[in-house]
């Protein structure tokens, strides 16, 4: 019996993620998103339980006021996201 190929129910593939950078990580107080080509980008700053704690426009997060702990940032160009990268705040 063949085999059929499992649907996840993901849409996109993020094919700019690998150029997306995120430094330094772990951080204590400010990350940097560095994008190339990607154009003006925005960004949210996501909990672990997937609360949005922070939404910005621009390379930096500021994360001084928020707790230790895993946070995730959805990169995004206009209203497509383009990468989802794991931050950790010390």
């Amino acid at each position: 019996m063949a085999s059929k190929p499992l649907n996840t129910g993901i849409k996109h593939i993020f094919k700019n993620s690998a150029s997306i950078g995120l430094y330094p990580n772990p951080t204590s107080s400010i990350a940097v998103i560095k994008a190339n080509n990607t154009g003006i980008i925005s960004f949210e700053l996501n909990d672990i339980t997937g609360k949005v704690r922070l939404t910005g426009a621009g390379n930096e997060i500021n994360m001084i006021s928020l707790y230790n702990g895993i946070y995730f940032v959805v990169v995004k160009n206009g209203t497509e996201v383009i990468a989802i990268k794991k931050l950790i705040k010390q």
